[in-house]
């Protein structure tokens, strides 16, 4: 399967050491704004991104509007997208599942819960 993943550069090297172990290709981009540029020049099974910073009751996340912006492209409308974050926020979430993503409580099991998602969709797909 081959990944798109935005996240913290930190996180990376562990990201691709784990996905590549389950036979994985994953590719990083620094910004949101990179995660569509990327889809239209490449071919990528999965997109996985951190939700952005919620600003007090403001969902509308660098994530959320990136997520909304890839299913206006009419040939990624399908494309699978795990929109993950630190913190709990039921209007995120909904937000998220509205817009034909998948939420996921990162918390503080770390890229734990994450990790199983994206798992999940590689045998499913």
């Amino acid at each position: 399967m081959r990944i798109l993943w935005k996240d913290d550069p930190g996180w990376h090297e562990i990201v691709r050491r784990i996905l590549s172990d389950d036979g994985h290709e994953v590719s990083f981009v620094e910004g949101h704004g990179d995660i569509l540029p990327s889809l239209k020049a490449g071919s990528f099974d999965l997109v996985v991104m951190n939700s952005g910073v919620v600003h007090g009751g403001d969902i509308e996340t660098p994530g959320l509007l990136t997520l909304r912006a890839i299913r206006a492209e009419p040939t990624l409308a399908e494309l699978p997208i795990i929109v993950f974050s630190g913190a709990i926020h039921p209007d995120l979430e909904r937000a998220v599942v509205a817009a034909k993503g998948w939420f996921v409580f990162k918390g503080g099991h770390g890229f734990d819960n994450v990790l199983a998602h994206v798992r999940e969709l590689a045998r499913a797909s």
